[in-house]
């Protein structure tokens, strides 16, 4: 697998702020990044330098503990958590693992075992109390969802390929709600099936 070294430079001065080692679009990606470098993101935008790129995981280890190391060493202010030379490339979960992370994800449970305080409940009632959505909005709501739910889907299931003439109706075969395929179009697929949107 080829690897490579990136580093994160500030939009408006060019300053270095973030060195990470990675495969694929890990330079261009924003997920798992830490607060620190959300927040200067959001202040001064980033664009991506390459140190050095076809490189054995081990090799891009050392070179990224290196450049951090200089880093540091020019009094150059990073937002890297760590020194580097970490990670679980390749890394695989075992079965039991898998359903244990699902089970913790399955509903929604974002506020599950929470209690609000009294004085939060009256915010919240009093902030609500009255609050009506207007007509126009209602009607732009309710035709979005037709027309996100009257797109015909493909459905890839094994071998065979189903195409319905909406989202609608391929809730049925699939199993899952017309707003839940609209989410999982996104990614793609829905448990075994693959959803395509054409």
């Amino acid at each position: 697998m080829e690897y490579y070294v990136y580093m994160h430079k500030k939009l408006d001065t060019g300053e270095v702020f973030y060195v990470g080692k990675g495969k694929n679009n890990r330079a261009y990606s924003n997920r798992g990044r830490n607060i620190y470098w959300r927040r200067l993101v959001a202040k001064h935008g980033y664009y991506v330098e390459y140190a050095a790129k076809h490189l054995s995981e081990d090799l891009a280890f050392e070179l990224e503990m290196f450049l951090i190391q200089e880093c540091k060493d020019t009094n150059i202010t990073l937002v890297n958590m760590t020194n580097g030379g970490e990670g679980c490339s390749g890394y695989k979960h075992s079965e039991e693992n898998k359903i244990k992370f699902s089970n913790i994800k399955r509903g929604n449970k974002f506020s599950l075992g929470r209690k609000l305080s009294e004085k939060s409940r009256l915010a919240l009632l009093l902030a609500n109390k009255g609050r009506k959505i207007a007509e126009s909005t209602k009607l732009l709501m309710s035709n979005i969802m037709k027309e996100k739910s009257c797109k015909p889907i493909i459905v890839v299931d094994n071998d065979k390929y189903l195409e319905f003439k909406s989202r609608k109706e391929a809730e049925v075969y699939i199993g899952c709600s017309a707003t839940h395929i609209s989410r999982y179009i996104k990614k793609g697929y829905y448990k075994n099936f693959k959803l395509i949107c054409p």
